[in-house]
């Protein structure tokens, strides 16, 4: 690689030193080596002389060649290289003769690290050498060029639009534009904003038409055959008619007023809307948001939207479908694939206990047609805490009042929109008893199974908790039986229960794993508990909806559900 520059330019001065400072400490008439004088920085093709200075004494000097193999050999007409030369010649064979002087032209193909030298050898005779002898030196030298600069800019255009545009060039070289020109094409019917000599290019697209943006960058000392040109392509691409965040489609009731918006197109003029029969537009025709009444005999359909633009490029459109409520819901029945009241594990509502938020959560069908939903239960169940509930959301949390609870249950769902309700639906609910021990390994250890149990007594799952246990090869072993049957088991809560902000977790085992996922079966959060009998977790942040935090420790899992609310 070629050295850098400074580091070449300091070690010829200091060899250059060198030389002097042994002109004047010998006491003799000192030899002096060859000393090239002329500037250390050129133009790319401009003529530049460069003097020999030799004042050995008592020589005869039979030739003196310049030697130009690195000041740029090669060209290529109209790609903006400039090819080197000394005296008007071709730099091979060198320029020779008893000169003291060559006239250097400096190429431009070294760039964008422009680094040359300019060289000379000086062949003599003198006593000591009467056949003849040489000595050479060197002179490092920039050639001030143009580097491989870029176009900053916009590449993708939005078709129909003439806002501005501006394209810089940047990277070119030199500590500023005033030693540059600059000139730029861009597509045809588009016009220049400003200067088009500079830097920068502002430019107004027709927005129709496509094409590249071009900057060619020539230095104004230099020769002008020396240029760069560099290229940005440009594309083009279509706009959308987009809903805004205010755009109800579904569950419409006769006599809304509602607000439909879309998405501001660029140089739209205007908007036309229209809704099927029964709808009314009250204010906004030609903008992008307008005020609708649904009328009592509105009916099913789409909302086209068309946008007109002002400089004449062809409109576009897009349509949305509506559906109107003409009548109650269907029957709503419970969502069983959802619902952790089925498959119950080791003694379902052995966890209800009175004053407490948690229990099973029920999830009733999502029906279209269904606005909200209402969960009603008897003494001494609740839902969401309460006897009967209306919420927008499709699910709600069973606890009790009582302990022990009962064991049976009942709970009715039923689908409301503004055209009525529909039936009840009753789902019911019967208490497993399960019992928490295994002969399958020895020791035996705790988990769920039917009994009997020969291993070891049937406890029921309330009198077990493993918290309390040794662990040995992930089992968990009782000390001693008579510990087990005083000990209740709770399983994991989540509390506030529905929640906005922060939601607490406890009853987890120690060394447990604790996930929580989305209803997309996303994991949204995880942490592993070796500490701390309590779990605070910033929910903020969290969509609005359910959720499902899950205990695991490679014995079993338990699971619980919270419930994401607005703030």
């Amino acid at each position: 690689m070629r050295e850098n520059f400074e580091n070449r330019k300091l070690k010829n001065i200091l060899k250059q030193f060198v030389l002097i400072w042994g002109v004047l400490c010998l006491s003799q008439a000192a030899a002096q080596a060859p000393i090239i004088t002329g500037p250390d920085k050129v133009e790319v093709g401009i003529p530049i002389t460069y003097q020999v200075e030799f004042n050995k004494t008592g020589i005869t000097i039979t030739d003196i060649k310049w030697d130009g193999d690195q000041i740029g050999q090669f060209s290529a007409p109209g790609s903006g290289i400039v090819k080197g030369s000394i005296n008007g010649m071709s730099i091979f064979p060198v320029s020779s003769g008893t000169t003291k002087s060559a006239t250097y032209i400096c190429g431009s193909d070294f760039a964008p690290t422009p680094f040359a030298v300019v060289k000379v050898m000086v062949f003599y005779t003198n006593a000591e050498f009467p056949s003849g002898t040489s000595e050479e030196t060197e002179l490092d030298i920039e050639i001030l060029g143009i580097s491989n600069f870029s176009i900053f800019g916009p590449a993708t255009l939005l078709k129909c639009c003439n806002n501005l545009l501006t394209y810089t060039a940047i990277g070119y070289g030199g500590p500023s534009p005033s030693g540059f020109t600059f000139s730029w094409t861009f597509p045809p019917n588009w016009s220049v904003s400003g200067s088009s000599t500079s830097e920068s290019i502002t430019l107004v697209p027709d927005g129709i038409t496509v094409g590249d943006i071009r900057c060619t960058i020539r230095r104004t000392a230099a020769s002008n055959s020396y240029f760069k040109t560099r290229t940005r392509a440009l594309t083009i691409m279509d706009q959308f008619i987009v809903k805004g965040g205010s755009f109800k489609q579904n569950k419409i009731c006769y006599n809304e007023v509602l607000t439909y918006n879309v998405g501001a197109l660029c140089n739209a003029s205007s908007y036309n809307w229209t809704f099927p029969s029964g709808w009314t537009i009250q204010s906004g025709q030609g903008t992008n948001t307008v005020v609708v009444q649904v009328g009592t005999n509105a009916v099913d359909g789409s909302v086209f939207i068309t946008a007109v633009f002002a400089n004449g490029c062809t409109p576009v459109s897009n349509s949305f479908t509506l559906d109107v409520l003409t009548e109650a819901p269907s029957l709503v029945k419970d969502d069983k694939l959802a619902g952790s009241y089925e498959n119950y594990h080791c003694g379902n509502w052995k966890y209800c206990f009175p004053g407490s938020s948690y229990g099973n959560l029920i999830f009733a069908e999502e029906l279209s047609s269904v606005q909200q939903w209402t969960f009603r239960t008897q003494h001494p169940f609740r839902v969401n805490g309460q006897l009967q509930v209306t919420t927008n959301e499709p699910f709600a949390t069973v606890s009790c009042v009582s302990n022990p609870a009962p064991n049976t249950g009942m709970l009715q769902i039923q689908g409301v929109n503004c055209q009525g309700s529909s039936p009840w639906y009753s789902v019911n609910f019967v208490k497993e008893i399960n019992y928490w021990c295994t002969e399958s390994v020895y020791p035996p250890y705790c988990e769920c199974c039917t009994p009997p149990c020969a291993a070891c007594p049937p406890y029921m799952v309330n009198e077990v908790n493993p918290d309390f246990l040794n662990q040995s090869d992930n089992n968990f072993i009782f000390k001693e039986i008579a510990d087990a049957k005083s000990i209740v088991r709770k399983n994991i809560t989540a509390f506030p229960n529905p929640s906005a902000s922060t939601i607490s977790i406890e009853w987890y085992q120690l060394g447990s794993d604790i996930i929580m996922y989305d209803s997309k079966g996303l994991v949204v959060y995880s942490s592993k508990r070796i500490r701390d009998a309590l779990l605070t977790v910033d929910v903020s942040a969290f969509a609005n909806g359910m959720y499902l935090i899950s205990e695991q420790n490679g014995v079993e899992y338990r699971y619980a559900h919270f419930i994401k609310t607005a703030q």
